[in-house]
């Protein structure tokens, strides 16, 4: 993989200006590692909303529900934090991958994300299985905070140190999936109700679609 401040490579295919004009901005938004990431940082932020809303009894004012799930507990604030700052490294990556010149985006993308997956770090422990869900954000702090460090400060191009820390990040969502099926297993065993492990649910879905971004990352093209 080349370096992407070196050699102005984003580790993925770039839209070229004739495609970007061959597509709508809808099927543009939707394309490339940005848009997955992004994606799945908007159904966990959503379906948390709607299962609350809908679980919420009923003289519970929407507002004093929505700031419940956000900001209503350590584990909701992290999560939230760390959906904030991934959202945001989603938008670089999407201006990196529509441009295809502004390789600094994809640096700048990694270490915003890094930095949102120490929060997520501690979500999931507070959330599911601390020793699984440290090892997964540990893997995803190393492998994005690397390849951001690498490109703003590395003097040379160092692709197989970058493409090792892009499968870092790949190997990282195993753990993190993992530490959440955990958590939906006493429900899946009829121990406790669905809807108490439904959030758990929906971010195992979001890390698969995250995975697929990771994986957009590492092509050489």
């Amino acid at each position: 993989m080349k370096s992407y401040l070196k050699d102005g490579s984003l580790g993925h295919k770039s839209l070229n200006a004739t495609s970007l004009q061959q597509i709508t901005p809808l099927k543009a938004r939707l394309t490339g590692p940005g848009a997955l990431y992004n994606l799945g940082n908007v159904l966990a932020l959503a379906a948390g909303l709607f299962i609350s809303l809908r679980n919420a009894p009923e003289h519970a004012g929407a507002a004093t529900v929505i700031y419940a799930h956000l900001i209503g507990s350590p584990d909701a604030l992290w999560l939230s934090v760390s959906m904030l700052l991934f959202i945001i490294s989603g938008e670089f990556y999407h201006r990196a991958f529509q441009s295809g010149q502004r390789p600094n985006l994809v640096a700048w993308g990694d270490f915003i994300s890094g930095v949102a997956a120490i929060a997520l770090t501690v979500a999931l422990v507070l959330l599911g299985n601390t020793v699984l869900a440290l090892l997964g954000g540990v893997l995803l702090t190393m492998g994005k905070l690397g390849t951001a460090f690498i490109s703003f400060f590395s003097p040379n191009p160092m692709p197989r140190l970058d493409q090792t820390l892009r499968l870092t990040v790949v190997a990282s969502r195993a753990p993190s999936i993992v530490a959440l099926g955990l958590t939906v297993l006493p429900a899946i065993l009829g121990d406790l109700p669905v809807s108490e492990v439904a959030i758990a649910c929906v971010m195992i879905v979001c890390f698969l679609l995250w995975l697929w971004a990771d994986l957009l990352l590492l092509r050489p093209d």
